[in-house]
Formats: structure tokens, sequence, C-alpha cells
């Protein structure tokens, strides 16, 4: 694992040089990454050639695939849940864990265990207020 540079509680600094030696260490392509940004590949392709540090959302989607389990640990004690996001979905959870200094995954777990404790009651005022007409809340 890289010693990268803090900024902020959250670590979102990471150079081209050191994404490429990852992503290669962990058979990710550039194509993997311009998906998971919602680019073009010739944009994740300049990112790369800059030498400087990655735009936020591509330092979010490594930093999310490095919290990862090792896919040869022995998951038979853990639970996982995968979830296929669009871009537009992945950008937007990127953001919301940011703004708490978190990483994506992190984030995620956290949101799902908090919607998990929820009782049934709760669950359903939130989503008849979520609902509710945007007129109706003014007056």
């Amino acid at each position: 694992m890289f010693d990268f540079p803090q900024n902020r509680a959250l670590n979102v600094y990471m150079n081209s040089r050191q994404a490429a030696t990852w992503m290669t260490e962990n058979n990710l392509s550039k194509r993997w990454l311009a998906d998971r940004c919602g680019v073009s590949l010739k944009t994740v392709h300049n990112w790369f050639g800059t030498g400087r540090p990655l735009p936020l959302k591509a330092v979010l989607a490594i930093r999310s695939e490095m919290g990862k389990p090792d896919l040869h640990e022995d998951d038979s004690k853990k639970n996982s849940i995968v979830i296929d996001l669009s871009p537009e979905e992945f950008d937007k959870i990127c953001r919301l864990a940011f703004k708490e200094n978190k990483l994506p995954r992190m984030w995620a777990e956290e949101q799902l265990i908090e919607l998990a404790n929820l009782d049934i009651s709760a669950i359903k005022t939130i989503f008849e207020e979520a609902n509710r007409a945007p007129d109706s809340e003014e007056s």
C-alpha cells in the first residue's frame, strides 16, 4: 500500500503514477476507471499523462476499490452486498461521502446499517415525507 500525503481527514491525494501502479498490481484497467467515473477513456488517458493529482472522483473510485477485501481472503465469516450503480449514482454517493470525510464504501455501509435499524413505521414516515408534494410543505 502507498504512503499518501494527508489532505483533510480523508486522504484524497493520489497522483497518476501511484494510481497506475496500484491499478496494474490489481488488474484494473483505465477503461474500468473511465466506466466508474462516467468519463471517456481519452479523459482518463489525459489524467494519467499529466503526472498531477487525479480528480476527486477518480481517487474516490480507486480508494473504494482499495477498501474491498482481498478476493483470496476467507469470506466464510463475512457478509457482503454488491450494488451496481450508474456513474451518476456513484458520483452522488462519492460527494455525500466526501462531505463527511468518508470513503464511499464506509458511508454506504453506515447508511444501510442505520436504515436496517429503523422500525417499519419510521421507514414509512421517511417515504411519506419524501413523496410529499413540494407545495404542501410551503403551506
